[in-house]
């Protein structure tokens, strides 16, 4: 509607879909004399369909405009993050959407940086399970301006994002953007070369691309640099705790299409899986 060119993956349909918080001003929609010219044409729409153009809903708009890497800005995380909240309300935007989109999203911290979820830790109003504040006052904590009240619900929110309220050995995801990409990325183009599905259909190999790597691992631990103390109260803690630890816990995720994907252990060392294993 605005004049600009799209791909279509990036369109939605035009439709009476219900503003609640001024965000859908940002979601891309189909030029409204297209699409009164096209909308009685059922093969025009079902083929814009199957292009990726969708109908504009809670869901859609969060996974193609809010999950957009670069699109959560200081200006606007709070007004996301409540948004985000209030839709999960009505559905499981964890199960509708999925932990690969979700990751994009980044959050406010109380002294006002944006973090991935995974990087930032419950402040004391959450009720984390340990207090970390208490001990520690780093630019790690989210924000308390989500809310007012319902702290216990948000915390339990932002948990499933991956946001920290226990010292623990966890699952987490890295994207490209991340110091453990850096450090893995040569295994990283190694799995794409190495590992794909076979279909016995076409008889041809469908290599891996590239969506993230898996692994379990210490919150809060920065690779390169992490304030002393913090990394000693951490250390002690995770080392107090027995820890089992699989060959399935730590790989570099990717879809190899057709709805199929491929998982390269890091543990693994052999012909055609050469990684970290001994």
């Amino acid at each position: 509607e605005a004049g600009g060119l799209c791909v279509p993956s990036e369109l939605f349909f035009p439709s009476s879909y219900n503003e609640q918080n001024g965000l859908e001003k940002d979601a891309k929609i189909l030029h409204k004399e297209i699409y009164s010219t096209i909308n009685s044409n059922k093969q025009i729409i079902d083929w814009l369909a199957l292009l990726g153009v969708e109908s504009l809903s809670d869901i859609n708009f969060i996974k193609k405009v809010i999950c957009k890497s670069g699109y959560v800005t200081k200006e606007n995380a709070i007004e996301v993050g409540r948004f985000l909240f209030a839709v999960n309300k009505k559905y499981s935007i964890f199960d509708e959407i999925g932990r690969y989109y979700l990751s994009e999203i980044k959050f406010l911290s109380k002294k006002g940086s944006l973090h991935n979820a995974s990087a930032l830790y419950l402040s004391s109003v959450y009720n984390p399970v340990d207090d970390l504040e208490k001990v520690y006052d780093g630019d790690i904590y989210i924000s308390e301006e989500y809310c007012d009240t319902e702290y216990v619900e948000y915390g339990a929110f932002f948990r499933k994002f991956g946001v920290s309220d226990s010292i623990k050995v966890t699952t987490l995801p890295f994207k490209e953007d991340s110091d453990i990409y850096a450090i893995l990325k040569d295994y990283v183009t190694y799995a794409t070369k190495h590992e794909y599905n076979h279909s016995d259909w076409t008889d041809r190999d469908y290599y891996m691309w590239f969506s993230y790597i898996n692994i379990k691992y210490v919150p809060l631990i920065n690779i390169k640099q992490t304030d002393y103390h913090l990394s000693k109260f951490i250390w002690e803690r995770v080392l107090s705790c027995p820890l089992e630890l699989a060959r399935e816990d730590d790989y570099i995720y990717g879809p190899t299409g057709g709805g199929y994907s491929k998982r390269a252990y890091l543990c693994d060392k052999e012909d055609g899986h050469m990684y970290l294993g001994e």
